[in-house]
């Protein structure tokens, strides 16, 4: 094994956090609550412990960085596994 299953969930919300931040222009804040970090700052200061980089450089250093889109794309990510949490984020900050 290994590691411990909280090693393995962190690991698994920073790559779909690094995913997200290269394919897209969103919020820092929504990417962070769609990746399952309980907010922004939670998600900036595990980045620094365990890549030693911030999602904003890791942003930058992308060359897919796209357009901001907060459409489709978005909700299917709620529809396929969000839960109730980041839903009612959505709504509140996006007036959705």
């Amino acid at each position: 094994m290994g590691r411990s299953p909280h090693q393995y969930v962190v690991e698994r919300r920073l790559a779909d956090a690094k995913r997200r931040l290269s394919q897209s222009d969103k919020p820092l804040a929504v990417i962070a609550h769609v990746s399952g970090f309980s907010s922004k700052n939670h998600m900036t200061d595990t980045f620094k412990k365990i890549l030693d980089v911030t999602p904003g450089v890791v942003r930058k250093n992308s060359n897919q960085s796209k357009t901001a889109r907060v459409g489709d794309d978005f909700y299917q990510d709620l529809a396929h596994g969000g839960d109730q949490r980041v839903v009612w984020f959505v709504l509140v900050v996006f007036g959705a």
